[in-house]
């Protein structure tokens, strides 16, 4: 018996043995997609595997990440084959999802090639290969299409033991996201990294052996090879708009790395270019190889601007081998249309014939290209009616195009330079913020009504780009080069309030100093009425009553026998708990000329949570605070504690249960006001005792839907809800537990839809509440920390009803069990109606306020009808935020058929 077991072992592994060298396969790979409808995409799966291996995959099993699977096959015959003993193979299908939301598409091969040197070696043929890609369905309506990067380099490339190697896989996104790029281990299933992956710079690790990857552009430099062999490697290409991340590509990458004593060519090209819409770009390529009197050089190009619809780049390289040195001409002629935030990125490819006559040793070039909008023409300002009004001239470069939607308006108090070698610069770093948008169908004029006496405001105009979503909803917005800047001084015909700080912190007995500049034109040849008087008004909140205090009064014959500066100090108010505003009234011989602008103190408020204190602080002011110092009480002494130009901190170093106590020093001054000094202005005092009882951020919300879309579409209509943490939230919208609380028109409260099965909750701050009929009413957004703390709602928003409703025009009341009653075929947000229905003698035979009617062919005395034309009028009622209101009335005919 022994004989016959040993034989039967032999024979299994012998078959064992056969199966796993047939298995030879895989060498690179990833999956791509595009989106061609709202819930349908079409991936492409593409691999690159071993020419002469018997193992040919005809066909890969892809998992969709909705919980369904299937089988595809490839497309392009039985692969294409290349140099090198590769094959490249295609996959194409598409694919509808159930909803939106973050899925992960994947595809596993049993089996690698052997021998990669940093997988597993030798038995790297024993591990699998998985690729995936991970990708969210954005609302097309309003957020636009998501479809992938496109891998424009293919990921399989030769170098050469001792010498630097360069790739850069030339991802190109078409809706112009932002790209990212990072190392990830390669997998072998979904979530399983390849087990003992090591990094091909540590093989024969040392101080010439180091790989690197540039996170912004992609490039993959080398530098140098130790070891001859194979290698593999996996990127994650990250896509984001808006600064989220929308979808992910896994590549997984194979290396080659030959004995050979050569050098590669060399390409040389500038790295960077910034260009106006509009511009041709004519860009030298040099190429030359240290072999040259030995070796041929193919230069060739890949990129973003080669394969543009509207005005495509040009590199007439050829394909052919050619002695070097030599220089091609990259050229384009840049359009508006190609205005967009993310750069475009070309790589520059030199092969030596090294190798053989199609392949060789390769060097990477890669350029960035940023095309912006010009700058719109110089505005012009001008004072009318209290208002600062900015014109800038009609005629714009990119007006007829389609990624151009209208002008944004920015100002700076006093005037700001920008130097002339940025290429889009941010104008928030050079103290401009904005003020004002005009749409394209717009006039190009804008009114200023938020202006002060004394100052100088500046204003600059942008062009802005973005790309619309289905519902004309703009998204990836990009502003223009800004224009020339515009200026205007107004006159400081009123008082000027210069300081507004807490000198004593009580809730009784506060004190405030008060101190103010009288103004700087005289006004008597205007108002040549003296006495003059200037009187101090206070209040405590912005927009309350402003009471006099008539100690605070002064008078003069004329202006120019003001003193230049007046103080005041309000005493016996509580400053504890209020915050004091102050404003000057000038009055000529008691008649009142105006008053000045508001100054309030700098109020601080305090968020404690868990070994936490949180401060955030508040002023209206005059001037501009540009610096703040945190002080903190120790032993009975204020000491600083940090310095800011932001109206927040945050002291972690503090415990629980420990009062702490603070107070903010504002530094400031008057940007375009002609006045030097410095004004110091402090807070009130305020104590804070630390626990883990501080609620989360006040949300903001947004709500969108897709009414037209459903309505014409017989599709679920969907309110989206979009929330987010204000910028200065400490807290992370992923360690927070949101609740969505919704209320129907007509309805008095709020109820908590979290657990509604129709809300579908998408990376932690999107969800969509869907519904056949639609939902109209309010939402609002709260979000509760770990320890159970609840935050504030975020502000209720409203959406309108999009109303739809339409009857059959015949029916067949027979009790057959089909078309018995006249309902709706589509109703959607009307919740009453008033239907009558009339005989041809004009007679009423049936009413009812039920939306879904239900006729069942019954007159009101409730006998059968004849057959018969019966006309009708629906009265149709709606539900909104002001109540019910008759929306419509609608009529026609019904044919009752027996």
């Amino acid at each position: 018996m022994k004989p016959i077991i040993r034989l039967y072992l032999g024979v299994l592994l012998l078959f064992i043995s056969y199966g796993v060298s047939q298995a030879t396969h895989n060498r690179a790979g990833e999956i791509t997609y595009e989106q061609i409808g709202d819930l349908s995409i079409r991936i492409t799966i593409v691999t690159y595997t071993k020419t002469s291996s018997h193992v040919d995959r005809d066909s890969l099993i892809v998992y969709w990440g909705d919980g369904t699977s299937e089988t595809i096959a490839r497309t392009n015959g039985k692969g294409t084959p290349l140099d090198n003993d590769i094959k490249r193979n295609y996959y194409i299908k598409e694919h509808t999802y159930p909803g939106r939301g973050t899925y992960t598409i994947g595809m596993t091969d049993p089996n690698r090639i052997g021998g990669i040197l940093n997988v597993n070696y030798p038995n790297s043929i024993r591990v699998k290969f998985h690729i995936a890609t991970t990708f969210t369905f954005l609302n097309q309506q309003f957020q636009g299409e998501n479809n992938s990067a496109v891998l424009l380099q293919p990921p399989i490339d030769v170098g050469c033991v001792g010498k630097p190697f360069v790739h850069n896989p030339n991802a190109y996104d078409p809706d112009g996201d932002s790209l990212a790029y990072e190392w990830v281990v390669p997998l072998q299933d979904v979530g399983t990294p390849v087990p003992n992956f090591l990094y091909p710079d540590q093989i024969d690790p040392g101080p010439e052996n180091n790989i690197s990857l540039d996170e912004v552009t992609g490039e993959i430099i080398w530098d140098s090879p130790q070891r001859r062999g194979q290698y593999n490697i996996a990127i994650r290409i990250k896509e984001y708009r808006n600064g989220i991340l929308i979808n992910s590509i896994i590549r997984d990458m194979q290396i080659e790395i030959q004995e050979c004593n050569n050098s590669p060519p060399q390409v040389q090209v500038t790295d960077q270019i910034c260009a106006v819409a509009g511009d041709l770009i004519e860009i030298p390529v040099q190429v030359d190889d240290p072999e040259r009197e030995t070796q041929l050089v193919r230069i060739s190009a890949l990129g973003g601007p080669l394969t543009l619809e509207v005005s495509p780049a040009v590199f007439a390289s050829g394909e052919a081998f050619e002695e070097v040195p030599r220089t091609v001409d990259f050229i384009w002629q840049t359009h508006c249309e190609h205005v967009r935030g993310a750069g475009y990125t070309m790589v520059f490819k030199a092969t030596d014939n090294f190798f053989s006559d199609s392949a060789g040793l390769v060097d990477l070039k890669t350029m960035n290209i940023e095309v912006v909008g010009p700058a719109p023409g110089a505005p012009d300002v001008e004072r009318q009616m209290g208002q600062n009004r900015i014109t800038w001239p009609d005629e714009y470069n990119c007006q007829g195009s389609s990624n151009f939607q209208g002008f944004t308006i920015w100002r700076r108090n006093g005037s700001g330079s920008i130097p002339d070698d940025e290429c889009l610069p941010d104008l928030v770093n050079y103290g401009y913020r904005i003020i004002g948008f005009s749409d394209k169908s717009g006039r190009n004029e804008f009114f200023d009504t938020e202006v002060q006496n004394g100052v100088t405001y500046c204003y600059r105009i942008t062009a802005r780009f973005a790309s619309l979503s289905s519902g004309n909803n703009p998204y990836n917005i990009v502003e223009s080069k800004p224009s020339e800047e515009a200026c205007i001084k107004i006159d400081r015909d009123l008082p000027l309030v210069t300081k507004a700080s807490v000198i004593t912190t009580n809730p009784t007995d506060g004190q405030v100093d008060i101190e103010w500049v009288k103004p700087e034109t005289n006004v008597d040849s205007m108002r040549p009425d003296g006495p003059y008087t200037m009187t101090l008004f206070h209040s405590t909140s912005l927009n309350g009553t402003y009471t006099l205090l008539p100690d605070s009064r002064v008078s003069a014959p004329t202006i120019d026998d003001f003193d230049e500066r007046y103080q005041y100090t309000h005493s016996d108010i509580n400053t504890s708990d209020e915050q004091h505003f102050y404003k000057i009234e000038m009055n000529s011989n008691a008649r009142s000329i105006g008053f000045s602008s508001i100054a309030s103190t700098i109020y601080v408020s305090s968020n404690q949570g868990n070994n936490l204190v949180f401060l955030d602080w508040n002023s209206i002011t005059p001037w501009n605070n540009f610096n703040y110092t945190v002080y903190r009480k120790e032993a009975g002494t204020f000491v600083e504690r940090a310095e800011t130009n932001r109206d927040q901190f945050a002291d972690r170093d503090v415990q629980n249960g420990v009062e702490y106590c603070y107070k903010i020093e504002g530094a400031g001054n008057f940007l375009g006001i002609s006045l030097q000094d410095t004004t110091i202005n402090f807070s009130q005092e305020i104590c804070v005792v630390p626990d883990d009882r501080t609620p989360p951020c006040k949300p903001e919300l947004e709500v969108q839907n897709n009414c037209e879309d459903a309505r014409d579409d017989q599709q679920l209509f969907t309110n989206t809800l979009q929330y987010t943490l204000p910028d200065t939230c400490l807290d992370l919208i992923e360690d927070l537990e949101v609740r969505l609380w919704y209320r129907a028109y007509g309805l008095d409260s709020f109820v908590d839809i979290t657990a509604d099965p129709t809300v579908f909750i998408v990376n932690e701050n999107t969800a969509n509440h869907s519904s056949s009929s639609g939902f109209a009413g309010c939402y609002r957004v709260q979000m509760i920390d770990q320890f159970g703390n609840e935050g504030l709602f975020s502000d209720t928003i409203c959406v309108d009803p999009c109303p739809a409703y339409k009857l059959p025009n015949v029916f067949t009341p027979n009790n057959d069990g089909r078309n018995d009653l006249i309902y709706p075929l589509q109703r959607a947000f009307i919740q009453r109606v008033n239907f009558e229905a009339y005989n041809r003698w004009g007679n009423l035979v049936f009413q009812t306020n039920d939306a879904d009617i239900n006729w069942d062919g019954s007159a009101l005395n409730g006998e059968e009808l004849e057959p018969g034309t019966y006309t009708y009028k629906c009265d149709l009622f709606l539900n909104t935020e002001q109540g019910e209101i008759l929306f419509n009335t609608i009529s026609g005919t019904i044919d009752l058929i027996k």
